[in-house]
């Protein structure tokens, strides 16, 4: 039964094939354009090769199957009973899913296996994330003790730093006491040269370690070693005075020595032959001390002893001066009161004087700013005073007894003008100051004398004048000029 059971099942299936294009009743009609296309298809050539822009088609794989499909007639493919077709199914349908899940199997097996190992990973990662946390929980920990252990390193810096400052500030105030010792013993050290770089070096330390005790009179025997330092500022000054006297009294005794070595044959009012030696010997000899003056000259306004340093160098430098131009200015002097003594013209004589003057002047002023500031001349012009007062002294007798209204109109020029234009053509005023005040009172005392004189001119000659008997001889007297022009004319013609 179940053979003739399927055999109408397969007739039917058959039946029901062949209806799929029954040309009545069809179960997949198709339309004409469709069997067109499907005779085309079927007719063609089959042999036509695959476009070259389209990949070729994969070969057909076939489904080789691994176990044989038991009681399979595949000739006749008839089955006995419908049971058996089915048990068949079931089989082949077992074979081949598990044919096509084979490589899902594997996979899956693969997958499990990574599955495994991910979570074998996770576990891992896990145990790294947690000694990450406790890495970054010590982390936290060590940063804490860190910033506070920085923050106690920056308090004890700052700490250090003021310490220091402190330290420093103690040991600058504390060099001021204990330098003493050194700077007495260096003064009384008979090496110390006075003009060299050492002395300057020392006295600038006493000045500031005495500067510091006068400032500071609230620290501990800060009296008692001011009154240190002022001793040895005393003594550094005493040394500066000896020096400076010593050079100068050398100095000028050297060039004394080389004056009196000359032949005297110049006149006395010819200084060419002693220039060189009066100013140029002398510069040359004092220059060591110029370094020197120069350090005396900037203090001498911070305390009372520089000033008077300052004054007896000068006062020093003043007196061998004119100890070496006092032998021309007396030269001078022994000319104007020959002159006078002569009865020689007294113009020429005052224009010598002034000229000489005002020559001498310029070189000692030229000579002086060489070693002290220009600008500080007070002293400067007392010299020149006590130089040219000689010369006023000698000068005045001669000009009261001026009794000629012309001579005296002339000197008033010349002092007034002639000697202006003089100091104007040198340029710089500098150092003329005592000089100016030499010609004002010559000036001076020759307008009073023109004064006196003009009055007494006036008094006799003209207010009391009286007329003698040749001054009122008109017209004879006119008339006698005419006779002798025309003896004269007429002496011409011939």
């Amino acid at each position: 039964m179940s053979g003739s059971g399927s055999g109408a099942s397969l007739s039917k299936y058959k039946e029901r094939i062949s209806l799929y294009e029954d040309p009545e009743n069809p179960l997949a009609p198709l339309t004409s354009t469709q069997l067109d296309f499907l005779l085309e298809l079927t007719h063609g050539d089959f042999q036509r090769p695959i476009p070259a822009h389209l990949a070729p088609l994969p070969e057909a794989e076939t489904v080789n199957v691994k176990e044989p499909i038991p009681d399979v007639n595949w000739d006749k493919f008839e089955f006995k009973s419908k049971a058996e077709f089915n048990n068949w199914f079931v089989e082949v349908d077992k074979i081949l899913e598990k044919e096509s899940e084979s490589e899902v199997v594997g996979y899956m097996e693969s997958l499990e296996g990574l599955k495994g190992q991910t979570k074998s990973l996770m576990e891992e990662v896990g145990g790294a994330l947690d000694e990450l946390k406790t890495l970054q929980d010590n982390y936290h920990f060590v940063s804490n003790k860190t910033n506070s252990l920085h923050d106690s390193c920056q308090q004890l810096i700052h700490e250090q730093s003021r310490l220091e400052s402190v330290s420093q500030s103690l040991d600058a105030n504390l060099s001021h006491f204990v330098k003493l010792e050194r700077i007495a013993s260096k003064l009384s050290s008979g090496n110390l040269l006075v003009a060299s770089d050492s002395f300057f070096v020392l006295l600038e330390q006493i000045d500031a370690c005495l500067s510091f005790m006068v400032h500071n009179p609230s620290f501990k025997e800060s009296s008692t070693y001011g009154a240190k330092y002022r001793h040895c500022l005393n003594k550094a000054i005493s040394l500066m005075k000896s020096h400076v006297k010593r050079t100068l009294e050398e100095t000028t005794a050297e060039i004394r020595d080389s004056v009196r070595e000359i032949p005297s044959k110049n006149s006395p009012l010819d200084t060419t032959h002693l220039f060189p030696l009066v100013y140029g010997k002398f510069s040359a000899g004092i220059a060591k001390l110029k370094k020197l003056l120069v350090q005396v000259e900037e203090r001498r306004n911070a305390t009372p002893e520089y000033g008077e340093l300052y004054g007896e160098i000068q006062e020093s430098y003043f007196r061998e001066r004119k100890v070496l131009v006092g032998e021309s200015v007396g030269g001078m002097v022994e000319e104007v009161g020959r002159r006078g003594r002569t009865g020689t013209d007294l113009c020429p004589t005052v224009r010598l004087a002034a000229t000489f003057s005002i020559r001498l002047s310029q070189d000692e002023f030229r000579l002086y700013a060489d070693f002290f500031s220009p600008q500080i001349t007070t002293h400067f012009d007392g010299f020149m005073e006590s130089l040219l007062s000689p010369i006023y002294d000698t000068l005045r007798p001669l000009l009261i007894k001026v009794q000629h209204l012309e001579t005296l109109a002339e000197l008033c020029n010349i002092f007034g003008v002639e000697m202006m234009e003089e100091r104007q053509a040198t340029g710089s005023p500098l150092g003329l100051n005592a000089f100016l005040r030499f010609l004002e009172q010559l000036l001076q005392d020759t307008q009073e004398r023109l004064v006196y004189r003009a009055s007494i001119y006036i008094a006799t000659d003209i207010r009391n004048y009286s007329p003698g008997p040749g001054d009122l001889a008109y017209p004879d007297k006119l008339l006698m000029m005419e006779k002798k022009k025309a003896k004269l004319s007429h002496f011409k013609d011939f």
